[in-house]
């Protein structure tokens, strides 16, 4: 017997444990990960392989996973990239163990792995538009099972579908109405069109509904409705573009739009699992290539 081994950069965790059979333990430069397999036997190894992937599947639902699995192949090894991303908060294995157990016995594992492995795809992108795009093709697979026909109703109301509470969704918005991190969103003057060739002012619609929490006359599930609807009129407006290149004011849009989908879509995984929906359990600092120094992106 050997072990099949993975290096994940950028997660701590405080002591080694197991997963399903697949050791966990700290190193140098993040944690790493051995499965048991036989020597030579491809398929064993091909088995080892894929619980190493399973257990990141279930870090991704608490985690954000900032480098891509470097599995230690022994005929095709695979060179893994040191200290490109760093964490703040070390790892709980019995969060993961949970996640884990939860996975697996949902009827919906096959396509919630696939919308957590796009999630660590974003996780592992240097920019936010990409972690945008990125982002609302996992929120896009969510919302596609809504019974409405119409994308714009399918979004508005996708919260109540998935029946989030005012109290899941108040300390993650608090939190970031607490330092103005949505004013881009407001200012953007963000439309969405309509078939009879009206269109719906939704960033003036989510100023109100702010403006509506602040005098504890709105919801939580109001706002954050709106919010995803301006959000998706950005993602319209930004792959209608001609000209890459963004504005101060828009660049800030799309990071909040992407900090938004990230919660959003770690919290319905959560929920869908029967985990507390509190979104990601760290935060990300990525490498600057210009200069070297690391940029803080908070907690997303």
């Amino acid at each position: 017997m050997s072990n099949v081994i993975g290096i994940l950069n950028g997660l701590t965790i405080t002591s080694k444990g197991s997963i399903a059979f697949v050791q966990i333990q700290p190193v140098a430069m993040g944690i790493q990960l051995a499965a048991p397999s036989r020597i030579y036997d491809w398929t064993s190894f091909a088995k080892a392989e894929e619980a190493l992937f399973q257990v990141v599947d279930a870090l991704s639902i608490y985690y954000h996973v900032p480098q891509a699995l470097g599995v230690d192949r022994k005929w095709f090894p695979v060179a893994v990239e040191a200290e490109r991303m760093v964490t703040s908060e070390p790892v709980e294995l019995a969060i993961v163990q949970q996640a884990f157990d939860e996975l697996n016995n949902s009827p919906h594992s096959r396509v919630i792995r696939s919308i957590l492995r796009v999630v660590q795809r974003a996780d592992q992108c240097e920019d936010w538009n990409d972690r945008m795009l990125l982002l609302w093709m996992a929120f896009h697979t969510l919302y596609s099972f809504s019974k409405q026909r119409v994308e714009r109703m399918k979004i508005a109301g996708f919260l109540t579908e998935q029946h989030f509470l005012d109290e899941e969704l108040k300390p993650w918005v608090d939190s970031w109405s607490a330092v103005n991190g949505f004013e881009a969103l407001y200012g953007s003057g963000l439309v969405l069109a309509k078939w009879n060739k009206m269109t719906i002012p939704v960033a003036e619609d989510l100023r109100a509904a702010s403006e509506a929490l602040a005098h504890q006359k709105g919801s939580y599930l109001d706002f954050t409705a709106k919010l995803l609807l301006t959000i998706f009129a950005l993602r319209n407006q930004y792959v209608q573009r001609s000209n890459p290149a963004l504005d101060s004011e828009t660049e800030r849009a799309v990071e909040m739009a992407a900090r938004t989908l990230d919660f959003l879509v770690r919290a319905t995984v959560q929920k869908q699992l029967n985990l507390s929906p509190v979104g990601a359990l760290n935060r990300v600092v990525l490498a600057n290539h210009h200069n070297g120094r690391p940029i803080d992106f908070k907690a997303l």
